[in-house]
């Protein structure tokens, strides 16, 4: 794992703003052993969505995309959906999936919401086979998405 400060700028008109982001633990891919989860997931999503809700629930799209961190070894798992999150999930809620050494596939899913807040959209866990014996992995990233209600402009 690595220790990652990026500093950024951006210029607003007359105005210079700076900042710095600190990613802490970021996993270095292995060849064939890896002590954490050998599966990377990263996601994208709206951030924020605006929804007539008189209308009924909405659907919020997110493509998760997860890549196998190991450089020479494949690996089988499942990627089920957590049943206690705030949102329906449509479609699939189980996946069985076998990646290559960097291998990645992208899972296209759909979030149902039934009204307006803040959701976490990351309610998937990872289910490892790794010798013989099954281990569960939780994200720990926040997938958050803002849902408004009131009329998406046009």
């Amino acid at each position: 794992m690595v220790h990652l400060v990026c500093s950024w700028r951006a210029i607003l008109g007359q105005e210079v703003v700076r900042g710095e982001h600190h990613l802490r633990g970021v996993p270095v891919r292995p060849l064939k052993n890896f002590n954490g989860c050998p599966i990377a997931a990263t996601v994208k999503h709206p951030s924020s969505v605006v929804h007539d809700f008189s209308k009924g629930p909405v659907v919020v799209p997110l493509k998760v995309i997860l890549r196998n961190r190991m450089l020479e070894s494949p690996v089988e798992f499942q990627v089920q959906f957590d049943s206690k999150a705030a949102f329906d999930l449509i479609g699939t809620k189980l996946h069985t999936l076998n990646l290559e050494p960097s291998g990645e596939v992208t899972l296209a899913l759909e979030a149902l919401v039934q009204r307006a807040g803040v959701y976490d959209l990351q309610a998937l866990e990872l289910i490892v086979k790794h010798e013989k014996q099954e281990v569960t992995y939780q994200l720990s990233q926040q997938w958050l998405v803002s849902v408004k209600n009131g009329s998406p402009q046009q």
